[in-house]
């Protein structure tokens, strides 16, 4: 059990390091919803939670009252991170609640993770009560955790191409009809992929599915290999379309879709047309950026319920 403790804290520090590695998105361009307990930035993949505690009354003013309103407040938070987590969206009817009802292993791991749960802001006031802020990453061992299984180790498949050079005899493709938007001249493969739901019930979620009209998959967690879907979440969210545009991990000329509907159970999935369905399955190449979870989804802010 030590050593799978030891494991797991291992993939959560490589999640806090790797964050870093496709960041660049403006603060204010963040998806960010709240939970009745909590707030989850789907942007940085961090959860945050406030609790507050008060000292007893024969303790006021003192040194043990101030330690005891910390450790209440500490706790206080602790306990709404957790509240928060069992609420989180996998897929399509499935939170991180109905993931592990029945795994006492899981369910433990989570409680150490929120456990030992950064604390990056304490505040107290003249009356002795303080409040704090503390955070977790879902990505590293969160994610190895509770994504599904199904998201596997894929084998590496043909490495895609970042160059920027350009093609004089291409002609750019323009937006038609709303459905697709690939604005650039660049040559080369794909090197990523935008997905824009603005307008739409999307339901941000851990692993979201992206179908054609048929329903059929692709882009999903049959997709991604687990390696980048732990490490850096299986897409990008993000609320602005400049944003997403920049995002390195869509690197320099990324395909864009439209989204049409929200689908799936909670409006976890994502309907695009067939033509660009077909437009994403007709390279090769392509499967190495979606391997690599090179996605990111451009969505409205989630209400104050977190639902999109």
């Amino acid at each position: 059990m030590k050593r799978i403790t030891r494991i797991i804290c291992s993939l959560f520090i490589v999640g806090l390091l790797t964050g870093d590695l496709w960041a660049g998105v403006d603060e204010v361009s963040e998806l960010v919803g709240k939970t009745d307990t909590a707030v989850v930035n789907w942007t940085e993949g961090v959860l945050s939670a406030v609790g507050k505690g008060a000292p007893p009354s024969d303790a006021l003013g003192n040194e043990q009252g101030r330690k005891t309103a910390l450790a209440t407040a500490i706790s206080n938070a602790r306990k709404k991170l957790m509240s928060a987590i069992m609420l989180i969206p996998i897929d399509g009817g499935a939170t991180v609640g109905d993931s592990v009802a029945n795994n006492e292993a899981v369910l433990s791991a989570l409680k150490e993770m929120v456990g030992k749960a950064e604390m990056v802001h304490q505040e107290f006031t003249t009356d002795g009560s303080v409040k704090v802020t503390i955070q977790m990453s879902m990505n590293g061992g969160f994610s190895q955790l509770v994504l599904p299984k199904v998201i596997k180790q894929i084998e590496s498949v043909r490495p895609i191409s970042t160059s920027s050079s350009t093609s004089p005899g291409k002609q750019s493709e323009s937006e038609t009809n709303g459905v697709s938007t690939v604005n650039d001249t660049k040559s080369g493969p794909y090197t990523g992929m935008i997905v824009d739901v603005r307008g739409l019930s999307v339901t941000p979620c851990l692993a979201p599915r992206v179908c054609d009209e048929n329903g059929q998959e692709v882009f999903g967690p049959a997709y991604a290999s687990r390696e980048f879907a732990v490490q850096n979440g299986m897409t990008g969210y993000v609320s602005d379309m400049n944003a997403a545009t920049r995002s390195p991990r869509v690197a320099d000329r990324p395909l864009i879709l439209k989204g049409l509907r929200a689908g799936g159970i909670d409006g976890t999935d994502i309907i695009v047309s067939n033509t660009d369905a077909a437009r994403l399955r007709s390279d090769f190449e392509n499967l190495a950026f979606l391997r690599q979870c090179r996605v990111v989804i451009v969505m409205d802010m989630p209400d104050a319920s977190g639902e999109g």
